[in-house]
């Protein structure tokens, strides 16, 4: 049940409800994201997509190979949205506190993806989430195209206004 689309600013998935199918939906987006080099922080990138289908697969599709959790990454000029809805009822996001408590096993998920998104919303199921997180150094004209698969970013030495700075580090 395995169904994986993707464009120049666009990646998506449909995968069964299991936990190994968390680890194959991050290979296949980390590939996308390396290919194309956004802007952004991947760690974060990945990290909200790890425990958005951990949650989706746990509660939503009860780790039911026959469910099917769904996931899509847009990227625009100011940063990336991330979607993932799960088969389930859904759950009272209305009701979550911010805490965390330590001591628990889990519930550790919906913390880490206030703190690491810049907007989290869910719709009013509860079965499908939308977090959106800024590229840290915002693409300009002449440092980032988006929509190319060749999507460079170029670095420009302060100190040579125009000039491509040598000492960049490509893809950072």
């Amino acid at each position: 049940m395995w169904k994986v689309e993707q464009s120049e600013d666009c990646f998506s998935l449909q995968m069964p409800a299991t936990r190994s199918s968390i680890d194959r939906a991050d290979d296949r987006f980390t590939a996308f994201l390396q290919e194309r080099r956004f802007p952004t922080d991947s760690f974060a990138l990945r990290l909200l997509l790890r425990e958005s289908l951990l949650n989706a697969v746990d509660h939503g599709g009860r780790q039911d190979p026959c469910a099917c959790v769904s996931f899509t990454c847009t990227a625009d000029r100011g940063g990336m949205t991330l979607q993932v809805r799960d088969p389930g009822p859904g759950f009272n996001w209305r009701e979550q506190g911010t805490d965390i408590d330590h001591l628990q096993e889990g519930g550790r998920g919906l913390a880490l993806m206030r703190l690491y998104s810049d907007n989290l919303q869910f719709n009013d199921a509860g079965n499908q989430v939308t977090m959106y997180i800024s590229y840290k150094f915002p693409p300009e004209s002449d440092r980032y195209t988006l929509g190319s698969s060749k999507t460079e970013r170029i670095e420009h030495d302060d100190a040579h206004p125009g000039q491509p700075n040598p000492d960049a580090v490509p893809g950072r």
